[in-house]
């Protein structure tokens, strides 16, 4: 006699779990698109509206399970109940309205591509959380109800992790952590010499020699010296060039030459910078021109110099960009430094030697050769290339 078998509860639960989660991973990788665009279109578009229940139930769900799991009473199992089925519900047809949205749009890129898996996966985790718990309320194991509670706990964090990088696809990569961006550079700015102690910044070295080295020493350095001026240092400064004219003129800067050029007409032959390059900024000029008139002492300060109302009226602004290139060079500064222990092994395997430049700032290297030295090759200059900004000294023969 042939007896039939006849399916448990248990095994349509197990196999309805299996066939959703297989049809849930295996449709990312079916393109429909084009078979069904205007229905997934339409009904994608639901997607921003549901996507936020399955965040809310779930993380909610997390806090039921420890009150309703620990103080049990009536009311309340069947409000976790109720939270764990909704959640399951919403995730599943939000992962769904998801793909569609994915599919009716010109969506692209890896990080579309994980909001996509990651909603996908704790659609499936909810399934397997109701599964587990409808085990656990048929035996009583406790093995079942510790794994949904497990898997709840991972479904929760990878929902926060999904709407981080929903976030992110609707309002930039760093929604969510701007404020604490933008606070943190307040704070940077707070602290730099600009704005904590402006009057106490010293003229020549903090803000004329920097706006030197950004808009005239490519011509006017110590190797390449345009018209014999040197303008990276104050002696050298002090000095002047091939003309035999004073830059400074202490006191007097209608008779100083450096102000004389960066004050002239800009089509003018003698005009500085030449060739449409940036020019110094008028704070910068006024700052330069009163300082001359003080007497162009290296050590003077901002707040040494007169009172001047049109230069006041420029400080506010000029300041807050000063400030804003002083957290830019010590953010540099700082990538420099990390970076030294990176650059110290490629040069053992290059077969130079990179150390700290003392006499300069230790957040830049000088490279020499080891002895007995190796044959540098293109493949040497190569690996040093992304790095040349780093370097202040270089010394391969």
């Amino acid at each position: 006699m042939r007896h039939s078998r006849t399916r448990t509860p248990k095994s349509r639960t197990d196999l309805g779990s299996l066939l959703l989660t297989m049809s849930l991973l295996i449709l990312p990788l079916v393109n429909t698109k084009h078979n069904f665009s205007f229905l997934f279109d339409f009904l994608g578009r639901f997607h921003p509206v549901i996507v936020h229940f399955p965040i809310v139930l779930i993380l909610a769900t997390v806090i039921l399970e420890w009150l309703f799991g620990t103080f049990k009473g009536p009311i309340g199992l069947v409000i976790l109940r109720m939270s764990y089925n909704w959640s399951l519900y919403t995730a599943v047809v939000s992962a769904l309205l998801g793909y569609m949205l994915y599919r009716s749009g010109d969506y692209g890129g890896q990080l579309i591509e994980y909001h996509m898996w990651s909603g996908i996966t704790v659609a499936v985790l909810m399934i397997w959380i109701g599964n587990f718990r409808r085990r656990y309320k048929k035996t009583h194991r406790w093995r079942w109800r510790q794994m949904s509670r497990g898997l709840l706990l991972t479904a929760a964090v990878l929902v926060i992790i999904t709407g981080h990088q929903g976030g992110s696809l609707t309002h930039g990569p760093e929604f969510i952590t701007e404020p604490l961006t933008r606070a943190r550079h307040a704070r940077q700015m707070a602290a730099t010499d600009a704005q904590k102690n402006p009057e106490g910044m010293e003229i020549y070295r903090q803000i004329l020699l920097p706006a030197f080295q950004q808009k005239c020493l490519k011509c006017h350095n110590a190797q390449n010296a345009k018209s014999d001026l040197d303008l990276s240092s104050y002696e050298a400064l002090r000095a002047g060039g091939k003309s035999l004219k004073p830059m400074i003129v202490e006191g007097k800067p209608e008779e100083s030459e450096l102000l004389r050029r960066v004050t002239l007409p800009v089509k003018h032959e003698d005009y500085m910078p030449p060739d449409g390059k940036p020019p110094l900024l008028p704070a910068e000029v006024r700052i330069l021109a009163n300082w001359i008139k003080q007497g162009a002492v290296e050590i003077d300060t901002l707040g040494s110099l007169t009172e001047d109302d049109t230069l006041n009226a420029m400080l506010d602004t000029y300041l807050s960009n000063i400030a804003q290139t002083q957290v830019a060079k010590q953010a540099q500064r700082l990538h420099r430094l990390k970076t030294g222990p990176k650059l110290i092994r490629m040069a053992l395997d290059l077969g130079l030697e990179i150390r700290p430049d003392e006499s300069v700032d230790s957040a830049f290297y000088t490279v020499s050769m080891q002895f007995p030295p190796k044959i540098i090759t293109d493949e040497t200059l190569a690996a040093l290339m992304p790095y040349k900004d780093y370097f202040s000294k270089l010394s391969l023969v």
